[in-house]
């Protein structure tokens, strides 16, 4: 999965996230160039592929 979505350098975090940090709309791409990268980034594949490692295995 790491090497499918180009993440093999990656390194292992408990949370990868700080879950104190809230998501808000401030964080969305603003402009249309940060909208075009964002929309090239395969999140769904990649959500997909773990929620089937995470209950298939």
């Amino acid at each position: 999965v790491l090497r499918r979505f180009g993440m093999e350098s990656c390194t292992p975090a408990k949370t990868p996230l700080d879950p104190r940090i809230p998501l808000t709309h401030d964080m969305s791409p603003r402009t249309e160039a940060e909208r075009e990268v964002m929309r090239n980034v395969p999140y769904i594949n990649a959500v997909g592929a773990l929620a089937y490692l995470a209950t298939a295995t």
